[in-house]
């Protein structure tokens, strides 16, 4: 492994994570790792964010026009879905997608003497299969793919543009949150999507 491969594998696991595949953490995963999750739908910023946003604009001395003009955080949403847009070229009969999903789920349990909260990591690998529509949308669970996490969903998206189709596939966290209070394992994170395409001869 040469120096920038060595680098690219640190921004991973630091950006990420994780350390380890079946890693125990003691703080919550949204604080260490900054990319790669998705969370429940509909969560905002909570005021302890929106004061940390405010006050780190107000030291760099930048006043936007939305601060001027005094919009709030409060309608800005946490991403709770992540995809990938591409296109085909059908060559050959019954065209499938091959895609790999790797995720984590993070429950909350204790660890160490005397035993404190701590995050323990579930990791997630599926291959979903299913054949190039021309046009149309499947959204697929864990009752269509048991290596699903619970909590998930998986769309597709097809539209056939000239002699291509175009495929949009996202992951997408279905739980939610209850206004008032607070779940823990609502998160995904370390998400990775990567699609592949074959056709039966």
């Amino acid at each position: 492994m040469n120096i920038r491969q060595r680098i690219l594998k640190r921004l991973s696991t630091d950006l990420l994570g994780p350390l380890t595949p079946d890693e125990i953490i003691p703080e919550r995963p949204t604080d260490r790792y900054l990319t790669g999750i998705l969370w429940p739908r509909r969560s905002g910023l909570s005021e302890a964010e929106q004061e940390m946003i405010v006050v780190e604009n107000s030291s760099q001395g930048e006043q936007s026009e939305a601060a001027e003009d005094g919009v709030t955080l409060r309608n800005v949403l946490k991403p709770a879905s992540a995809g990938i847009s591409f296109a085909v070229r059908v060559d050959g009969p019954s065209p499938t997608l091959r895609i790999t999903i790797a995720i984590a789920k993070y429950d909350k349990t204790t660890a160490g003497d005397p035993p404190k909260t701590a995050w323990a990591r579930q990791p997630y690998d599926a291959a979903i299969v299913y054949p190039v529509l021309p046009e149309g949308h499947v959204t697929l669970t864990q009752a269509n793919v048991a290596e699903l996490p619970a909590g998930t969903a998986f769309h597709l998206l097809f539209r056939k543009w000239r002699n291509t189709t175009t495929v949009t596939a996202t992951l997408i966290n279905t739980q939610e949150t209850p206004v008032g209070t607070a779940r823990p394992m609502t998160w995904l994170s370390a998400v990775s999507i990567r699609p592949g395409f074959r056709w039966k001869a």
